[in-house]
Formats: C-alpha cells, structure tokens, sequence
C-alpha cells in the first residue's frame, strides 16, 4: 500500500541537524506557503466546512478533533476557547435571519 504523501518524509527536511537556523527556518517558511497554496485552491469548500461546524457548535454540537494531521497547538487553542464562534460566521447568521 502506498503512503499518503503527508505521511511521508519530506526530503528537504531530511538535513534539518545540519543547517543554519536561517536555512531551516526558510525551509519551515516554505513548507508553510506550500501548505497556504493547497488550502487557497478549497476556499469555498472550507468555508463550508466551517459554517457547517458553526451551526453544529451553536445547537449544542462538540467538534472532535480525530487524526486531521494538525498539530497539538490547533486542538488546544480551539479547546481553550470551545464556544467561541468567529465573528463573520456570526454576523452572517444574524444577517441571513
């Protein structure tokens, strides 16, 4: 069975030890943009997904975090905050009732 590509190695990170803290933070840096680019292309269905939680979290609803390859800091800063709701999704509530 083939690995997903997120769950292998990546090879510009291989050398991490050996680098400058300049060159592995540039590497870090473009790791990052290179995700911000694949998100850029599923905005609308990640808006989606995000109402969708708003609306579940508003009723009631839990979000559960289960394998989705975020890192701890994601699930414990939404943790810290669990009924907060982002003020767009709140304001487009309001304005479409």
């Amino acid at each position: 069975m083939d690995m997903l590509k997120t769950e292998m190695r990546n090879p510009k990170t291989t050398h991490l030890d050996r680098m400058t803290t300049t060159e592995m933070l540039r590497v870090i840096q473009d790791e990052n943009m290179n995700a911000v680019k694949a998100v850029d292309g599923c905005l609308d269905a990640v808006g989606r997904a995000v109402d969708a939680v708003t609306e579940a979290l508003r009723r009631g609803g839990r979000l559960i975090y289960v394998g989705a390859g975020t890192g701890p800091q994601g699930g414990l800063a939404f943790s810290t905050h669990p009924r907060r709701v982002p003020r767009s999704a709140s304001r487009k509530a309001r304005s479409s009732a």
